[in-house]
Formats: C-alpha cells, structure tokens, sequence
C-alpha cells in the first residue's frame, strides 16, 4: 500500500454520506485520521489475514474508525502501545464484543501484526434515525461493503481470510472460495466457542 492509495481509499470511504439508517464515521475526522494510523502501522509488516466481521457497532468501531476496537481498547490493549499516541479516543468507551475479541488477541499480540480487520459493511447501520442501535447489514449494504473489501485486498494482498459470524463468512466465502474460514461471532453467548475457534485457527489456519 501507499500513501496515494492509502488517500484513495479513505476518500472513498468517507464520500458516502450517512442516512436515516447508516452513520459513515469516517467522514469525522478522529475516525478517518485512527483508521489511517492503524493501517499505515500495519503496512511494513505485510499482514496477510483479513479478519471480517459484520459492521461497526455504536460504542465500537462507529466511536473509534477501527474495527473492532472501542475506546477503552485503544486506551489499553498492548496491540495499540506502538502508535496509541497518533489515535483520538474516549478510554471510558466500552463495547462487550470489542472486549471479548481483544481479550483474546492481547494474549498473542504478534498475531495483531499478521492481520487486518474490518467489516462486511464498513459504516454503522442502526434503526431509523436511531443512531444509538445497531441492525444487521441488509443485502445492498453488504453488495456495497463488498466493494471497500477488494479495494483492501489489494492493498495488502491477503492470502487468508477469516470471517466472525455467518454474514461475513459469508461474503468472504463469496469473494475468496476455498480461502475463507468462519469462527463463531462472540456475541448472544458466543464468546466461549469464538475463543476456541479464534485458538484453533490460529494454531491450525494460519501459517
């Protein structure tokens, strides 16, 4: 990746403009600007897994611009140490399945620098003017995030892909058959079977 595409892809991301239904966070400038901190830290190590989930929530990714990260993990995580300084963030900002996920990387932080995360739909889908929901990405939404997907891919290149729930197991399984593997998504008492799953494709999976 390099600064120009880089540039291309945070253009794009932050030309769609939010909805009754979608706030895009990446057209505020702390959520763009965390989003290019974290992808340029990642760039010189050449991550080769994609890790997808489903789409930002309200207290996570929709806060913060990075997947799967809520201000308190930005804040504490060891996975962000080396360019925490770079990021804007509220540390009292929880999500519980930013927590349950970085609970687990935190306890292999070198495996932060073999993949990147993100989302089937990159921007926070929620209830009708109701920003403060989160809803399932509906069909076109997912069409479209499958669009920011490819363009990332060429970015870095990714010879793995693994998807945290169906949804993005799904779209992965489209994009990339053969090359996708799904773990369970942590919430509705998930957590238990993504822990184990997120183990085991790291011990098995991923070379």
């Amino acid at each position: 990746m390099n600064v120009t595409d880089l540039d291309k892809f945070l253009a794009k991301l932050s030309s769609i403009e939010s909805n009754a239904l979608i706030s895009n966070q990446y057209r505020e400038k702390n959520c763009v600007n965390n989003l290019r901190a974290y992808l340029s830290f990642l760039k010189p190590f050449r991550p080769s897994v994609l890790v997808l989930g489903e789409a930002p929530g309200y207290r996570g990714c929709r806060r913060t611009g990075i997947p799967f990260a809520s201000g308190s993990i930005l804040a504490r995580s060891p996975c962000f140490r080396p360019f925490r300084s770079q990021l804007r963030y509220n540390q009292n900002e929880h999500e519980s399945t930013a927590q349950i996920v970085f609970k687990t990387v935190d306890q292999n932080p070198q495996s932060f620098l073999k993949m990147v995360f993100w989302n089937a739909f990159p921007f926070h889908p929620h209830l009708y003017y109701n920003d403060k929901t989160n809803r399932p990405p509906d069909l076109n939404e997912i069409k479209l995030g499958a669009e920011f997907i490819l363009f990332l891919n060429s970015f870095f290149t990714f010879r793995q892909y693994i998807g945290i729930g169906k949804v993005a197991f799904r779209l992965l399984t489209e994009l990339y058959p053969g090359k996708a593997y799904e773990i369970r998504h942590p919430s509705n008492g998930g957590k238990p079977e993504f822990q184990a799953g997120w183990i085991n494709v790291w011990k098995e999976y991923i070379k």
